[in-house]
């Protein structure tokens, strides 16, 4: 589940593909901070109250659906909760 539809530049609105890697507005420079465009509708629909009710992940990976964060190998080092858990 990815609702990430692009990102959309503070300053001069301009919109940008959801693969873009920099955080920054290639036009406006590092004053230029890019805002995540969600597909709100699509998130709608697929999170809803029995999402949250039948999900048993209380740690912050309860929401990762709903950012932008979802590498499988962030999640698997912190697997542990709100620690992370990095091979000792």
């Amino acid at each position: 589940m990815n609702y990430v539809m692009g990102y959309r530049c503070t300053l001069c609105g301009k919109e940008y593909e959801a693969n873009l890697m920099d955080y920054t507005c290639p036009a406006c420079g590092p004053k230029g901070i890019l805002d995540v465009v969600y597909d709100y509708s699509q998130m709608k629909r697929q999170i809803t109250r029995e999402y949250f009710r039948d999900n048993k992940n209380f740690s912050m990976w309860r929401y990762g659906p709903m950012t932008t964060v979802m590498q499988n190998s962030l999640l698997e080092r912190t697997a542990g909760g709100l620690d992370p858990g990095l091979p000792g």
